[in-house]
């Protein structure tokens, strides 16, 4: 599938490249895209399934890769702080997965609606782990939130799933503190 995915996608490019007229250019444009969405993804459930990726520091890597990919193409300051030691606790896929997308869709609602110019990201390692998310966006309006489209609703109920939880503050911005107890290796 990633092989065909790939193929798809260079061939859009190279379509794009040629002397094309510009609806056809726009088809082009939309493959490719595509393709390279569906290759993300596919990644990412790659990621979830294997095995080896089941502890603590491969997560935080992984998240960390992730978080600087996504901001990359934004004029957004980012700041990252990661432990330096970061003991081999083992981390299920169920729950590396719901940890996974539940940051994902915060960076998402920073991007869409924050209007930030800061973000701030602390992984945290001691008796659970702890993802901190702040921005120095707008912030919301609890009140005014759109219940089908609510992502803060999503993360919640993601960081449930897994016995963890997550508060979201509103403050110069916007705060979401992410806790997940993690069971341990014995030292």
């Amino acid at each position: 599938i990633g092989s065909g995915l790939t193929s798809i996608r260079w061939l859009s490019e190279i379509g794009k490249a040629k002397d094309v007229h510009e609806a056809s250019r726009n088809e082009l444009e939309k493959i490719s895209n595509t393709s390279n969405i569906l290759i993300d993804k596919m990644n990412e459930i790659i990621w979830t399934l294997n095995s080896r990726n089941d502890t603590l520091p491969n997560l935080i890597a992984y998240l960390r890769h992730l978080i600087v990919e996504y901001f990359e193409p934004f004029r957004i300051h980012l700041d990252i702080v990661v432990p330096e030691d970061i003991k081999e606790t083992p981390v299920d896929g169920k729950i590396r997965r719901n940890i996974f997308l539940a940051v994902k869709e915060a960076l998402h609602n920073i991007v869409k609606h924050s209007q930030a110019t800061e973000v701030h990201i602390i992984f945290n390692a001691d008796d659970t782990f702890s993802i901190s998310i702040s921005d120095n966006g707008v912030g919301f309006d609890p009140a005014h939130t759109i219940s089908f489209k609510n992502g803060l609703h999503n993360i919640r109920e993601r960081l449930s799933i897994i016995g963890g939880t997550c508060v979201i503050s509103n403050n110069n911005g916007t705060s979401i503190a992410l806790k997940i107890p993690l069971r341990r290796n014995p030292s």
